[in-house]
């Protein structure tokens, strides 16, 4: 199976989320995946692979007790991706126009950008990054993204 590369992009429920390492992609919690986060998610990962989401589970698991008071507690859980296949690979201008293209989705949905924040120059970054890696550091702090390392094909923190 096909290891997905970290940092990675996340899409889900018409929303993007950076992930910028394996430890991060497995936590959630108990609403979103609940309220099926998970289903069919899409990865993208720092070299342009896709990667389609078909299962998982929590560690420990949720019961039916723990999603009837879901909405009281809303605890984080860690889940594992038992079953994930590779679709596809993407180019760099295919994945900075999915990208931009959900920037548009969120905002015309309210749902991330504020009005403070310029979505015309955060969407002209994107467009102009010259690797995956640098358009995952744009859409969040740099510091979480460490540049790419001298060596990329390594295959280091691969799930």
């Amino acid at each position: 199976m096909e290891e997905i590369k970290w940092p990675a992009i996340e899409f889900s429920r018409g929303t993007m989320q950076v992930i910028p390492d394996q430890k991060r992609a497995m936590i959630c919690s108990t609403l979103s995946f609940c309220r099926g986060w998970f289903n069919n998610l899409k990865i993208i990962d720092s070299v342009g692979n896709v990667f389609i989401i078909k299962e998982v589970t929590t560690i420990p698991r949720v019961t039916m007790l723990h999603r009837i008071f879901v909405q009281i507690i809303n605890r984080r859980l860690t889940v594992e991706f038992t079953d994930y296949q590779l679709e596809s690979q993407i180019s760099l201008d295919e994945f900075k126009k999915i990208v931009t293209e959900t920037i548009d989705s969120m905002e015309a949905e309210n749902n991330r950008w504020s009005e403070k924040e310029n979505v015309g120059v955060l969407k002209r970054e994107v467009m102009s990054a010259s690797s995956f890696r640098k358009v995952m550091q744009i859409l969040t702090s740099p510091q979480s993204i460490p540049d790419e390392p001298e060596n990329s094909s390594d295959g280091k923190d691969n799930m």
